[in-house]
């Protein structure tokens, strides 16, 4: 019994020693400015420090409601073990929480960590197979986790059948725009083999497509910098998304994510009719950058106010600000953000830094985009939901009745267009206007793989 006693007593001894060693690595890994108010992760040798943030960010805005734990941003003499704040605890690396089986982890005690790792963890979870090589295209300006911090992850989660540019620029716009944590995006094709919901007739048959086809017809270089893809089936998805938090959590690191919709799931037959989507989600971002919507009336006059939430707050009016991506802003200013954002995760790609004669087909287009980006910034819009969590609207600053229309970019044109027929040039003419991998589908349909023969 005294033995059982000694052995208790030294193993509390050990855990406040190891907690006390903890904060000192967070001392370590946290810079603290000479006014104690700024504080930001120190990479490792081979690490590059994210652009800095000039401007507040309008869409962590959402995080207002529920507070995050973290470390002071004061240094102050640390308490003993018995006496620290549980919200201090919470941000101390805690190796315990993994259970015997599972590996140690190299990065439980780092400052960073690649994303990589835990996407890799969560999708042997779910017994997905891993690609042999890495999700990202670039080890350069792949996502990195970082302490004391949220890390934010958008998911896209949508149809694509087929992808158009209309995705892609959604997938740029709101990464481009949001702040330093938020990290990635992961896009979520919905069903293995998905049939075109307009019943679109292709040959005699209706158009279909499966989820490996929709995926490569959505790859680019630049894209997949920071965007994987989930290929895994809808009812895994839950598991997946938590097992990544949760993988993440026990290093140290947070991880949330954040739901991406398009303006047209905004549309008010929709919300109306369901307004439970709305709900059941924490934090939701949209845009109208590709496609006007009826919920948005003009950069100068808020949303109509959605179900179930409250009123619409401005958080940010950018001015109009034209030119090259990598000006000097003068003082806090949202576009210098961006411009900061796409000159960090685009930087050295020809679609950014190519002249315009020797770019590709593909590079101007991821061009034009970039410039949308870049100069097309409205006012971003937040309406906190009463079940928690908020709705944000990054306006794209276009003003839906002075401004000049742009061309419809959609699944339903992309299938129009293959419906007309016409020879393999003149359809290759009209769909590298609205998809990125004109050539590729064309194949898909010449082998008979994107139809489903009518029941």
């Amino acid at each position: 019994m005294r033995q059982y006693e000694e052995d208790k007593v030294s193993q509390k001894r050990k855990e406040c020693q190891r907690r006390e060693a903890n904060v000192a690595l967070s001392h370590v890994i946290i810079h603290e400015d000479p006014a104690g108010k700024d504080e930001t992760p120190v990479p490792g040798h081979d690490e590059k420090l994210p652009a800095k943030d000039v401007s507040p960010d309008p869409s962590d805005a959402a995080q207002s409601l529920r507070p995050l734990p973290q470390i002071s941003r004061k240094r102050q003499r640390e308490p003993s073990c018995e006496s620290r704040d549980p919200s201090l605890k919470e941000s101390i690396v805690d190796t315990s929480q993994r259970k015997s089986t599972d590996v140690h982890s190299p990065y439980s005690e780092s400052a960073t960590a690649p994303l990589e790792y835990y996407i890799r963890l969560a999708s042997k979870s779910i017994s997905l197979p891993a690609p042999s090589d890495s999700y990202f295209t670039s080890p350069k300006h792949a996502p990195v986790l970082h302490r004391n911090r949220e890390n934010k992850i958008i998911m896209y989660t949508g149809s694509f059948n087929p992808p158009h540019l209309g995705h892609i620029e959604l997938a740029f716009h709101t990464f481009l725009r949001s702040s330093s944590t938020t990290i990635a995006v992961v896009l979520l094709p919905l069903r293995d083999r998905l049939k075109a919901k307009d019943g679109a007739m292709i040959n005699g048959k209706v158009f279909a497509t499966e989820k490996e086809q929709r995926i490569a017809l959505l790859q680019n270089d630049l894209l997949q910098r920071w965007t994987w893809f989930y290929k895994g089936h809808r009812t895994d998805l839950e598991r997946y998304g938590t097992t990544l938090i949760e993988e993440a959590k026990k290093d140290g690191f947070q991880v949330s994510f954040v739901v991406l919709a398009g303006s047209d799931k905004f549309e008010r037959e929709k919300v109306e009719s369901k307004p439970f989507w709305i709900s059941g989600w924490g934090e939701i971002i949209t845009s109208d950058i590709t496609r006007a919507s009826s919920l948005f009336k003009g950069p100068k006059r808020p949303p109509r106010r959605l179900p179930g939430c409250r009123s619409w707050r401005l958080i940010s009016t950018p001015t109009s600000r034209k030119g090259d991506f990598s000006y000097e802003c003068g003082g806090a200013s949202h576009e210098c953000r961006i411009s900061l954002r796409i000159q960090e995760y685009c930087g050295g790609h020809a679609a950014l830094e190519g002249e315009a004669h020797v770019r590709s087909r593909q590079d101007n287009l991821l061009h034009e985009i970039l410039v949308r980006c870049h100069e097309g910034v409205g006012p971003t819009w937040v309406c906190h939901k009463k079940t928690g969590g908020t709705v944000t609207f990054l306006g794209s600053g276009r003003d839906t009745e002075g401004d000049e229309k742009r061309e419809e970019v959609s699944s339903s044109a992309i299938r129009k267009i293959l419906g007309e027929g016409g020879s393999k040039a003149e359809m290759i003419e009209k769909l590298e206007k609205v998809m990125l991998n004109p050539e590729l589908l064309l194949q898909y349909l010449k082998s008979d793989d994107c139809v489903a023969r009518t029941p």
